[in-house]
């Protein structure tokens, strides 16, 4: 929890400012930038077994993420802070969890 949390700390800035739109736009300078979209993208760019360990989960687990199209809002932390590592992001959604500008709608 303690390397998750420090994690989040030092990578929270780039993934708000890439992940999160503002009036409609990314202020992510990267051009290029896209975040990823599905749960497979996410375990495939960190690997099935970093997940597994990262969140102290089992393989099925991983599994049934990777099928329902989610993961639980308690891997949010470690997985957004993993990723951005790795300079990739992706939405909250894939966390069941409103985007800033669907609490506005």
């Amino acid at each position: 929890e303690k390397m998750a949390a420090n994690y989040f700390e030092r990578y929270s800035a780039l993934l708000y400012s890439c992940t999160t739109k503002l009036f409609g736009v990314y202020p992510c300078s990267m051009s290029d930038f896209k975040p990823l979209e599905t749960t497979a993208e996410v375990i495939e760019v960190l690997g099935r077994e970093n997940v597994k360990r990262l969140t102290n989960s089992s393989a099925q687990d991983v599994s049934n993420w990777k099928n329902f199209g989610w993961f639980p809002a308690n891997t949010y932390v470690v997985l957004t802070a993993a990723l951005a590592l790795k300079s990739q992001a992706a939405p909250a959604s894939l966390w069941r969890m409103r985007e800033a500008a669907q609490a506005a709608e």
